[in-house]
């Protein structure tokens, strides 16, 4: 049986619901993997997850940095994508992978199909670097992209729309619905004890704590809204190298407890409590899977309006109906943004708020994506 191999890199928890699906619908689905991480980031445990028939869709795959830590070779991808009988070749579409290029190269030569998936391309990519990308995007006969403005970049640079696939990145949708669900009916809210004021509404962040997202200005605006008088609290859901020096800026000129670093969370129900009970996310930086997170419970996201700094995931916010954008590093604006939110009777509906999660940012949709590509079907947007 010819087989379909994702040659990827590691098995991140978030994204665990939609590769369930792959791994248990799909029999000739192969999965390369590095079965550790040292980022911080939680993995799956394959052992503990899958029957052992289903484990045996996995094998092994190392990363090896150069010494410039810019390139990257995967060990044993060479190997398969010479004498695996393969169907289709899916990579991580990216270019520091020296690997990539040469067993793409190989299964050219064999002609075999090769998938890369990739944020496709940004917008604000210079000439030398537009040039490799384009060269790199050559050797793939399809794409598998998460967002609409990676997809039009795409295009708009000579790449054909029917073979470009949004595929929507997601969360355990079944398990937040869930979770949602059992929370509308709850009476009594333990997120609110973490302040002295619970009338107050509370804005949140929750991800990792990284200089890309930017929190010092979320502490700054906080802080000018509250200087007069106390209006809002402020919940921080997350860990990071960034931790030490944000709790020390956040505890400058604050009387009362009105900010929470709550720390890393990797129970669902908790997160989704915390979320649910807030008021409105911010994510000042990047956003990424932020917005699909806080979406999933009913909770606006506000974010930067630069669409050439974001994640893909920016897309699933829509201004006025599930969130809004302030201008890009402009404190004045974001502290304007949060007040207009949470101050001023802005009301967005959670059923609203949740409507783009379940018509795309799922694990189900994901995968009618997938099969679509794999069937040879055109894609679906």
């Amino acid at each position: 049986m010819r087989k379909v191999v994702l040659f990827s890199n590691i098995f991140p928890f978030y994204s665990k619901a939609f590769w369930s699906l792959l791994v248990e619908k799909i029999d000739n689905l192969r999965i390369g993997i590095q079965f550790y991480d040292n980022r911080g980031i939680k993995l799956v445990d394959i052992k503990k997850t899958y029957s052992k028939k289903n484990q045996e869709k996995f094998f092994k795959v190392k990363n090896i940095l150069f010494k410039n830590k810019h390139l990257i070779y995967q060990f044993g991808v060479i190997y398969r994508s010479i004498f695996w009988n393969i169907e289709k070749g899916i990579f991580l579409g990216d270019a520091k992978v020296i690997s990539t290029w040469i067993a793409s190269l190989i299964l050219n030569i064999r002609g075999i199909e090769v998938v890369y998936w990739t944020h496709g391309l940004y917008g604000k990519e210079n000439f030398l670097k537009l040039y490799i990308r384009k060269l790199f995007y050559g050797l793939a006969d399809k794409f598998i992209v998460y967002e609409r403005r990676g997809k039009q970049l795409m295009v708009e640079n000579g790449f054909n729309p029917n073979k470009i696939y949004v595929i929507f990145n997601s969360l355990d949708y079944n398990l937040n619905n869930k979770i949602y669900k059992g929370l509308l009916s709850k009476k009594d809210n333990s997120t609110l004890s973490n302040f002295d004021n619970p009338d107050k509404p509370i804005i949140c962040f929750i991800g990792r704590l990284t200089p890309q997202k930017k929190l010092e200005m979320l502490i700054n605006a906080f802080n000018k809204i509250n200087e007069d008088e106390y209006k809002i609290n402020l919940l921080i859901i997350g860990d990071g190298h960034e931790r030490k020096k944000l709790e020390k800026q956040a505890s400058k000129g604050i009387k009362q407890k009105q900010i929470f670093f709550i720390g890393e969370v990797y129970d669902n129900y908790i997160a989704g409590e915390l979320l649910f009970n807030s008021a409105l996310c911010v994510s000042p930086g990047n956003v990424g899977l932020t917005a699909i997170h806080s979406l999933s419970f009913g909770t606006p996201v506000l974010t930067h309006n630069n669409f050439d700094n974001q994640m893909p995931e920016v897309q699933a916010i829509n201004e006025g109906e599930n969130g809004g954008f302030f201008v890009e590093n402009d404190l004045d604006d974001l502290i304007k943004k949060i007040e207009i939110f949470c101050l001023k009777n802005r009301n967005i509906s959670k059923d609203k708020c949740r409507e783009v999660i379940t018509k795309f940012y799922n694990p189900n949709y994901m995968f009618q994506t997938f099969k679509r590509l794999i069937s040879n079907n055109n894609p679906l947007i």
